[in-house]
């Protein structure tokens, strides 16, 4: 399909109504969903896309899944590097710093970031802040 082509996405989301104080600043919040989704749909080749967002009493979690191509497990880390565009980014307008900007900002608040992958079957992102005491 051509990446000009508007695709059908399904998306099943789920954030409760649970405050981010105390756990990751509203504007890191609002760019890592917006880099995470916007990776998703543009690399991902993906028909369903979840969002999850669980508060437990001394973390959040954020749960990014899809049913698409998967990643490489060679590629793993490297999609994290600063202008990193694999090779299914030809024909897309990204600069190659969105998942670096994500895990730069996980990372400044004492959160972690870690990704499931399987060829052909999908990828799930994870990301856990602490709740800061």
């Amino acid at each position: 399909m051509n990446r000009d082509e508007k695709k059908k996405i399904n998306y099943d989301i789920d954030i409760p109504e649970c405050t981010l104080d105390g756990y990751i600043d509203e504007i890191s919040y609002h760019i890592i969903i917006n880099n995470l989704v916007k990776n998703i749909i543009e690399h991902a080749n993906a028909e369903n896309v979840e969002v999850k967002v669980i508060g437990e009493e001394d973390r959040i979690i954020f749960e990014f899944s899809d049913d698409g191509i998967g990643i490489e497990p060679d590629l793993k880390e490297r999609i994290f590097e600063k202008f990193y565009k694999g090779s299914g980014s030809r024909g897309c307008t990204g600069s190659g710093l969105g998942l670096s900007i994500v895990r730069l900002l996980v990372e400044k608040q004492n959160g972690e970031v870690s990704l499931d992958t399987q060829r052909n079957k999908g990828t799930a992102f994870k990301i856990t802040f602490p709740r800061i005491r």
